[in-house]
């Protein structure tokens, strides 16, 4: 879950409010994780594209504990599963099963990280992967999944 502050207050304020938040959440059943809130005060993110994906292995390990990602991102590319602030597959879901390579989102606070995987690319799921600067378009539907939450 994501809070956003609008003027005049800010973020800093608002996680003095940890035991109220975290109040709010259980009066609405919420069913995520009800962790320490995570602060980040106006740190952009980065968005980039993975493309040429293989979609089995890439399903296989959407759908099951996600750490397939994890572990190919870092076992081949030396990425943090921590340096990931966020993580989709971009398909409109009518397509999902046609395809036979898939788009993955990643998002990044370190620029450094994002020019290092746009110059040098990514290998996931025994290919390698180009990767390009991403550029909001209109939203689209795509499968949401908690299983891709970074370990901890």
């Amino acid at each position: 879950m994501v809070i956003h502050t609008r003027a005049p207050f800010t973020a800093a304020q608002l996680i003095t409010k940890e035991s109220a938040i975290q109040a709010s959440l259980r009066s609405i059943k919420w069913k995520g994780d009800l962790l320490k809130p995570c602060l980040e005060l106006d740190v952009p993110w980065h968005g980039v594209v993975v493309h040429r994906i293989p979609a089995a292995p890439l399903w296989v390990a959407w759908n099951g504990d996600g750490q397939d990602i994890w572990a190919n991102l870092l076992q081949d590319n030396g990425i943090l599963a921590e340096n990931v602030k966020d993580v989709r597959i971009l398909c409109q879901e009518e397509e999902t099963e046609l395809k036979e390579q898939l788009l993955l989102w990643l998002m990044f606070e370190d620029v450094n990280l994002v020019h290092q995987v746009l110059s040098d690319g990514v290998f996931l799921f025994g290919s390698w992967c180009r990767v390009s600067q991403y550029h909001h378009r209109k939203r689209r539907n795509c499968p949401q999944s908690s299983s891709t939450t970074p370990p901890e």
